[in-house]
């Protein structure tokens, strides 16, 4: 049995074989369609739509059996901050709470900072969460433009007073200003919309201080 799965996969995946038996059924369709409408072979009509429908079983099955695997993005320490920049931001992304703080003072900056759990099965739904939250073009370039952008692993003792009382399950948004109060502090919400309207009340915030 599951040598004849296997093979039936392999068939499956191959676009020339396939191909090739759609191609037949469809002509035998057309071929017993014609035949049934020009002599009026009712009997033919069955013969028809069973072929048809086949072809279109075989086509539906051919492409759940060859969905394409995504890959999945993680994030540790050793990868580079340009693959951080192109998932979720624009501009230098930190990888080090002081150094983020440090950056924020000299720049005048609120601290955007993600931290996520890299011993967690989804990096705490990082992908999701954020990639989500940020998706918006908007929503990058005005976190940029106001604020030190960080992705930081919970295993940094920088933010352990932050996630003390945080079960990790969800990345945790921290937000705060140059002088290191916070102005948020919750988990990453996976909506584009939330996303920029939660960037845009922080912004207000950090420009009334």
């Amino acid at each position: 049995m599951k040598k004849i799965s296997f093979y039936t996969i392999r068939f499956l995946k191959n676009e020339l074989y396939v191909g090739i038996i759609e191609g037949i059924l469809l002509f035998g369709a057309l071929t017993a369609a014609i035949f049934w409408l020009i002599f009026n072979k009712s009997e033919l009509e069955p013969y028809t739509v069973i072929l048809a429908c086949t072809g279109g079983l075989i086509d539906l099955i051919k492409r759940l059996v060859t969905i394409p695997e995504l890959p999945i993005i993680t994030f540790t320490e050793s990868i580079s901050p340009s693959s951080r920049e192109a998932a979720f931001f624009k501009g230098a992304t930190l990888v080090n709470l002081r150094e983020a703080i440090a950056a924020s003072r000299e720049s005048n900056k609120g601290v955007f900072l993600v931290i996520y759990d890299n011993e967690h099965p989804t990096n705490s739904q990082l992908n999701h969460a954020l990639g989500y939250f940020t998706e918006y073009e908007l929503t990058k370039r005005l976190i940029n433009e106001h604020f030190v952008q960080a992705i930081v692993s919970s295993n940094d003792p920088e933010v352990q007073q932050y996630i003390s009382d945080y079960h990790m399950e969800k990345c945790l948004l921290v937000v705060m200003d140059a002088k290191g109060k916070i102005l948020r502090k919750e988990g990453v919400y996976g909506n584009p919309d939330v996303g920029l309207r939660k960037v845009r009340e922080d912004i207000s915030i950090l420009n009334n201080i």
